[in-house]
């Protein structure tokens, strides 16, 4: 899984330096800002999959519904919940996908070419992943996750959690500041 995110950061930074060179930036202005993207997609790709494999979709996403539900009103704050933990559930799973069928291609077409295995992994990924949502959908639907009352949290805020907040801020503000 972390080769494949190795991979994609490779595909983006190397996107990013062709266009840079294509606009005729300074070398050492082009290293340097593809080293910082590099770094900022390697932190943000692996802090969601830290998170994403230490927490459970379902309390992300009544994590979520309870801090947008005064922005956006009940009926959409479920929504998005519940799209935002399909969307952290599924992610890790179209890696392990991916791999999956690119090994068993692997092994069971070991002549293919080049050209072959881009036509075929393809069709296969997106066969198996249509297989997986489909069984998400069944699973999303047999549980009861799909009305606003399945997205109730369970907790109420107390005066310790405003503690705890605002000194988080105040921190976090320090940091930013000093």
């Amino acid at each position: 899984m972390v080769r494949s995110l190795l991979i994609f950061i490779v595909f983006w930074v190397g996107i990013k330096m062709v266009l840079d060179v294509l606009t005729g930036i300074p070398l050492a202005k082009m290293s340097m800002d593809a080293l910082e993207l590099a770094i900022r997609l390697a932190a943000l790709l692996l802090l969601g999959l830290a998170l994403a494999l230490s927490t459970s979709a379902r309390s992300m996403g009544l994590a979520i519904a309870w801090a947008i539900r005064p922005l956006v009103g009940r009926e959409s704050a479920w929504r998005l919940s519940l799209s935002f933990a399909l969307m952290v559930h599924f992610l890790p799973m179209c890696l392990f996908t991916m791999s999956q069928v690119r090994e068993t291609i692997a092994r069971r077409c070991p002549g293919f070419g080049f050209r072959q295995r881009t036509l075929v992994l393809p069709q296969a990924i997106l066969r198996n992943l249509g297989q997986k949502t489909w069984n998400q959908t069944l699973a999303v639907a047999g549980r009861g996750l799909e009305n606003a009352a399945a997205w109730e949290p369970e907790f109420a805020w107390n005066y310790r959690d405003w503690t705890c907040a605002v000194l988080a801020v105040v921190f976090i503000s320090l940091m930013f500041f000093i």
